[in-house]
């Protein structure tokens, strides 16, 4: 009987050995569970989680206007021409706002020799466009009312007028009149038109040099000092 007790004692205390094993490895798997399940869901988190913004108030050094990088540059290169080939004195350049878009045009007196011409340049979409104005030295003219500017020469009987709009980086003819006094013809913008007609077109065209024409280009002398610091300052 004793001997019966002891081996049934036994059989129990390896069945539960066999137990208390099996729950250890089921509590260490649920453990692991636990972690990884844990582990994904900071994961996630952090994932969701949405970043700081950017402090949108931090200053920020505001880009030169483009024109006046265009400009400084031309006249620095037309300065250095003229340096290089000992051109003669007397090159002025002026800046004025045509066409009042608040960007100016730039406008250059050559050096005071025969045949010179002044310049016109514009600054449109980033680059420098030259107006290609075929105005003789100290004859070009701007009239702030009619956003024009203007040419006018008289040669052996010949009157030659011409205006110009500025217009989506383009200049606009507004006229373009010819009196040959001499021979009694006349013509505005390329057609034949009688004396009183011409003199109809070009009424606006005849005070030249006088209030409210202004005469353009003579402004500021050519001074390698005073290129940028001209530019830099201009205000409408």
């Amino acid at each position: 009987m004793k001997k019966y007790s002891r081996m049934l004692a036994a059989a129990l205390l390896g069945i539960c050995l066999v137990m208390s094993g099996c729950g250890g490895e089921d509590n260490k798997d649920n453990e692991s569970s636990k972690s990884e399940s844990s582990a994904a869901e900071s994961s996630a988190a952090s994932v969701s989680q949405p970043k700081p913004k950017e402090n949108s108030n931090k200053s920020k050094t505001p880009a030169p206007d483009s024109w006046k990088v265009i400009y400084i540059q031309k006249l620095n290169d037309y300065f250095r021409e003229m340096m290089e080939y000992d051109v003669p004195d007397g090159a002025f350049f002026e800046l004025i706002d045509i066409n009042k878009d608040k960007t100016p045009e730039l406008i250059i007196s050559s050096p005071s020799f025969h045949d010179a011409k002044c310049e016109v340049y514009t600054a449109y979409k980033g680059k420098l466009v030259d107006l290609k104005v075929d105005a003789g030295y100290e004859k070009l003219f701007y009239k702030e009312e009619l956003k024009q500017i203007a040419t006018k020469s008289i040669s052996d009987g010949v009157t030659n007028i011409w205006a110009a709009e500025l217009e989506d980086g383009k200049l606009k003819q507004a006229v373009k009149a010819v009196g040959d006094f001499g021979n009694y013809k006349f013509t505005v913008n390329g057609k034949d038109v009688t004396e009183y007609e011409f003199y109809e077109a070009t009424a606006n065209y005849n005070d030249f040099g006088d209030v409210p024409w202004v005469q353009l280009g003579k402004k500021t002398p050519f001074e390698a000092e005073k290129i940028t610091e001209v530019v830099n300052s201009w205000k409408e």
